[in-house]
This record gives structure tokens, sequence and C-alpha cells, in this order.
């Protein structure tokens, strides 16, 4: 019985992905979900000029990671969640979903890991664009120019890192039906991460999870109180992240049952 449930909830959450990507796709919305980790490669060359040779993509690269993890990433995380929930709170049709035999908490979680595909897949093409970069820039022996793997690592784990802020981000624009609300609190709590990293150099960085990126590609994971230190890896940091995702979205599941969809 417990077994069939199961089946019967995952046959129901695939559909609902399956119909959230169908929705994305039929908006122009998709084209800048893509292009948009190719824009922040392209400002950061535009900054130092055209380069030449290994040395100079690296710095390039190093620039379009900070500015990715520190602002574009948490923002272009803000965007998504507000435009995927956005559309049903404009067209009116969270009602005609509810319709449905479906809980409010499948469609949550159907939306929510739409918003994490999209960002894992920005981060993967971020890391393609890197890695053709670099190729077409050297002009001698390119097969002895690989993209470094601690680069591409750390770019894949910001799909990790970011969680937290996904989380949040997916439920204010879940329950908030004015957009411009969960934008403009992304939008400024993006902003916010630089000052907060160089700030709260302590304890304090790890209730502000807009900070993580710069934390984390930086190494700099050490919580510092009175009597002790305690530090992070970059791996033991994903594994936070992730464990925190995953209780946030466990309390929060029979809750969404019992509040309604304004």
């Amino acid at each position: 019985m417990v077994l069939q449930r199961l089946k019967h909830s995952l046959s129901l959450m695939i559909r609902l992905i399956i119909a959230e990507f169908t929705k994305i796709s039929r908006t122009r919305s998709l084209v800048l979900f893509l292009i948009a980790p190719a824009i922040v490669v392209t400002l950061a060359a535009f900054t130092i000029g055209h380069p030449l040779d290994r040395a100079s993509w690296q710095i390039i690269w190093q620039s379009a990671l900070y500015l990715w993890s520190s602002f574009v990433f948490p923002l272009y995380i803000a965007i998504i969640a507000t435009r995927i929930n956005g559309n049903d709170h404009q067209n009116q049709t969270w009602r005609l979903m509810l319709t449905l035999p479906i809980r409010p908490c499948h469609l949550y979680f159907a939306k929510l890991f739409v918003e994490w595909a999209l960002l894992a897949s920005a981060n993967l093409i971020l890391i393609l664009v890197y890695s053709a970069g670099l190729l077409v820039s050297i002009k001698s022996d390119p097969i002895g120019f690989m993209p470094e793997n601690n680069f591409i690592m750390l770019v894949a784990g910001l799909s990790l890192v970011f969680l937290p802020v996904l989380f949040i981000q997916h439920s204010i624009s879940w329950f908030t039906s004015n957009t411009t609300l969960p934008l403009t609190l992304g939008t400024l709590l993006s902003f916010a991460a630089g000052p907060v990293n160089i700030g709260f150099s302590e304890q304090g960085w790890l209730y502000y999870p807009w900070d993580y990126g710069l934390r984390f590609i930086n190494n700099k994971l050490d919580i510092v109180t009175s009597k002790l230190t305690i530090h992070f890896s970059q791996c033991e940091f994903l594994g936070l992240t992730l464990g925190s995702f995953i209780i946030a979205c466990l309390l929060i599941a029979p809750w969404l049952n019992r509040r309604d969809i304004h």
C-alpha cells in the first residue's frame, strides 16, 4: 500500500514537472535563463580586454566567478522563482491547478525542482562557455590547456550552496501574489552579500545565505566563537546546505496543505 502511494506520488510529480517545463518553453523567459551565464563571462571579458593566453583567460574566469557567485546567481534565483510562480499568480491558474487530484505540496515541490534544474543548467552552461573560451583563446597546444577542475567544481557546487536561498525565494514567491516584492527583496539581499562578506567575518555570515557563494569559492567557511573555531571544508559545507534544505522542505510540507495560495 505504501509502495503504491509512493509510486503514484512519483508519477504525479513527474507529470507536474513536465507541465512546468512545458509552460516555460512557451515563453521567452527560457532564453533569458539560458544566456545569462554567457552574458556574465562576456561582461567580465570586456572589463580587462580580449584574452590572448591562458593567464588572461584565467583572470577573466576568476572575475566572472566572483561576479556570478556574489551577485548575479542569487539575483538569478530571485528572477527564476518570481517568474515561475508569478505566471500562475498573474493568470490566476492556481485554482485551476488545485482542482486536479493534487496537493499544494506536490505543485510546490514540482516548481521548486524546475527552478533548481534551471539553475543547475545555468551553471553547466557557464562551465561550457569557460571551457570553449579557454580552448579558443589558446593558439598554441590547446590540448595541454584543459579547464581546471577546481573552477569547474566550484561552479557546480553553487547549485547546492544556494539551496537555502532558493528555498526562501521560492516560498516568498509562492505565497505572495505581488511579484515585485520577492524580486525587490532578492535584489537588495544579493547586493548586500558583498558588505556582509566583509563585515561579518566570524559567525554572523552563517545566518545570511546570500553570502554563502562568496565564502564557498574563497573557502572562508570558518565559524569563530569566543571559545573555539569551527572550520568547514567545502564538501562539508555542501552537506550542510543540502541538509538544511531537506529539513526545511520536510517542515514546510505539512503546512503547505493547510495554507491557502493567494
